[in-house]
């Protein structure tokens, strides 16, 4: 043992420790330090903003005799071999200047990337150095990562490269995209994704608008007020991982606001809820804007406003008794015409892709809806002689029998017996000696009068289950004999084939309380409880009271002959369902 160990000695001391042909190893021998690495993983790569741990390990020298091949190197050209092992020192961690702009690299060697090393103006990595009892070594970080370069509106924010135009109430969507930089390179990525970091936004001038939301990567534009010039300003930003602030194009941040928009239906109106068969109601569709008022959608056609067909068409619904419409509609303009008695619902639908400002907004809801009521057709036969009707007196014997009179003489004239429709017309006819006896004047219940007919190329259907209400306005003079309820005032029917119907049976008589020309207008109605294409109307005629006449040379039956007759004006409902009251 002793040799070996004098051998060791002098191995030793021969060769400087290194190791002797005969492996013998000396028994006092201590590691000594003689070197540092960074162990590495390769490659040494760190992400902006993330963290990487870096390890320095000892480099200590292997006992004399060790073989050639053991451990590794303790330095570049060194024959002196060593292995690795836990530092039991302080290692020294250090970054040049340089490098520290974009990592740091703390006591412990943890490294965190700051700016990507892809920049354009370096483009190499950062070198970490671990420094032990004067012995070091370096370590290439690269710093990389995807990052926000380029802040960009969405193409759907923009319109003729600005953005999209925000009407007053309504709230405009509004997006950006960002582009991030492509990793291991200096390029940037030409294909824009969601922005991951937090957007702001914020406005100059909220008197004219405002954003919905202070962050996010979509927001909204909310409308106030129409803008003019200069307009309010919208800024739109965020801070990447790198600390810088990119912002989008600030020519693109101009806000406009425009005038309401057009966002739904609110209703359907008309002048009137009812017409009457043939007769033409305008429609016009009322459409709800963004700013929460309701406006008539119309336009002026031929002088006629009709409701605006680039905004809304129409179409109407409801089956009448025959089978067939309740009414007509002209899809554009909107304008209803009376077919058949019934109910019909009348649908304004706003048209698809209806452009506003360039855009098109959603509505809702689309449709609005009206009921009209149809009414059988009312047909007014104004009369308008209100003295000296007739000029020939049924009688002048003085007998109770009374003759035939003369058509009267006002309706004989062209045009003093007017209708307002062609499909009306109104003959006077004579009375005949049967009637002329029902009339005869003499008594309260006799008089002078005047037969009429008020027909129609219509024919109206009633029956008893179904009756119509027919009869006639009437004014009756202050100073005449009002018996317009009894005999001397009757209605009857004229059948589709011109048989007259007998006197209709329940008048009613209804004041209407007015009076024109000095006439009090009297509403005169009755059920026609069968079908009927006109009515005939026989009306008695009388003068002052006979007691307030003054003596005459030619009595009648002892009473004083008529200086003149007043005709009553009236009105002759000749196929209407009037009402029975006013």
């Amino acid at each position: 043992m002793k040799r070996k160990a004098g051998l060791v000695a002098l191995c030793s001391a021969l060769m400087g420790l290194a190791s002797c042909g005969g492996g013998i190893q000396s028994p006092d021998f201590s590691p000594v330090l003689n070197g540092v690495v960074i162990e590495e993983t390769s490659p040494l790569t760190v992400d902006v903003g993330k963290t990487l741990q870096l390890k320095a390990i000892g480099l200590y020298t292997l006992p004399p005799g060790t073989s050639l091949t053991a451990g590794e190197p303790c330095g570049k050209n060194s024959k002196i071999r060593c292995t690795r092992g836990d530092i039991k020192g302080t290692v020294v961690w250090t970054l040049p200047v340089a490098d520290s702009f974009y990592a740091t690299v703390d006591a412990a060697g943890l490294v965190k990337g700051v700016r990507r090393t892809f920049d354009p103006a370096r483009n190499q990595p950062v070198t970490v150095t671990a420094t032990l009892d004067g012995f070091t070594d370096m370590a290439p970080v690269i710093v990389d990562g995807e990052i926000l370069s380029r802040l960009e509106f969405t193409p759907s924010s923009l319109k003729d490269s600005k953005l999209v135009p925000v009407p007053v109430g309504l709230r405009q969507p509004v997006a950006v995209q960002g582009y991030y930089t492509v990793r291991g390179s200096t390029a940037v990525s030409t294909t824009p994704r969601n922005v991951v970091e937090t957007v702001n936004w914020a406005i100059n001038d909220k008197t004219f608008a405002d954003v919905e939301s202070p962050t996010g990567g979509s927001n909204r534009l909310i409308g106030i007020k129409e803008t003019g010039t200069p307009k309010p300003t919208l800024s739109v930003n965020a801070v990447n991982a790198e600390g810088m602030t990119i912002t989008t194009n600030p020519v693109l941040n101009d806000v406009t606001v425009v005038a309401a928009v057009l966002t739904g239906l609110s209703s359907v109106r008309s002048d009137k809820d009812s017409i009457e068969i043939g007769e033409k109601l305008p429609l016009i569709a009322v459409g709800r804007f963004s700013d929460g008022m309701n406006r008539d959608l119309t336009r002026v056609v031929t002088g006629m406003t009709v409701s605006d067909d680039r905004l809304v068409t129409f179409a109407a619904a409801g089956t009448a008794d025959s089978g067939g419409p309740v009414l007509s509609i002209d899809a554009n303009s909107g304008i209803a015409t009376g077919v058949a008695v019934g109910s019909s619902t009348v649908t304004a639908t706003l048209k698809p892709n209806v452009v506003q400002d360039g855009l098109a907004f959603s509505r809702d809801p689309a449709t609005a809806s009206k009921v009209v009521m149809v009414k059988d057709r009312v047909c007014l036969v104004p009369f308008t002689n209100t003295t000296d009707a007739m000029t020939t007196p049924p009688s002048t014997t003085g007998t109770s029998t009374a003759t035939a009179s003369a058509p009267a003489a006002s309706c004989a004239v062209a045009n003093s017996c007017r209708v307002d429709s062609p499909e009306s017309a109104i003959t006077p006819v004579s009375v005949s000696a049967t009637d002329a006896a029902v009339f005869k004047y003499g008594d309260t219940t006799t008089g002078y009068s005047l037969d009429l007919t008020a027909s129609s190329t219509v024919t109206t259907v009633a029956t008893a289950t179904a009756p119509k209400r027919v009869g006639i306005i009437m004014g009756i003079s202050d100073n005449s004999t009002d018996n317009a309820a009894g005999n001397n005032f009757q209605l009857r029917l004229v059948s589709p084939t011109g048989t007259v119907s007998a006197n209709l049976a329940g008048k009613s008589v209804v004041d209407l309380g007015t009076s024109v020309g000095g006439k009090r207008l009297k509403l005169i109605t009755a059920n026609a409880t069968s079908d009927f294409t006109g009515l005939r109307v026989f009306v008695q005629v009388q003068g002052n009271p006979f007691a307030a006449l003054p003596p005459l040379p030619v009595p009648i039956n002892g009473l004083p002959p008529l200086a003149a007759l007043e005709f009553p004006v009236f009105q002759m409902c000749s196929v209407a369902q009037i009402p029975t009251t006013p």
